[in-house]
């Protein structure tokens, strides 16, 4: 009843009897699963990667701002490939551009 007041929705899977829209409850409980693998690997991937594993603080404080530049660092270096990534693909269509044209003044000499 405190989740209900809350606008709070439990997922997984329920006890007792099926209900009779286990059609819709079975495709809720996909759309849950799904986003609850993307941020659970998004966890994994900064305990890895980003040292989120190695927080050793004490007080509460330090750990909120340890945990806190992790994210940080986390979402720079997203951004960081988002832009490489660009790059590249402005650089690939420019070469690729320029490699066109003198193909195409080699055939007209």
């Amino acid at each position: 009843s405190y989740c209900k007041e809350h606008g709070i929705r439990l997922s997984g899977p329920k006890l007792g009897r099926p209900s009779a829209t286990a059609k819709v409850d079975k495709k809720q409980e996909y759309q849950d699963n799904t986003d609850r693998i993307e941020v659970e690997r998004t966890f994994s991937l900064s305990k890895r990667c980003y040292g989120m594993s190695c927080i050793t603080t004490k007080l509460e404080e330090t750990q909120l701002t340890s945990i806190a530049l992790s994210v940080f660092v986390t979402n720079l270096f997203r951004i960081q490939r988002r832009i490489l990534c660009a790059l590249l693909h402005l650089f690939r269509f420019w070469y690729d551009r320029n490699r066109y044209k003198s193909w195409k003044l080699q055939i007209a000499a």
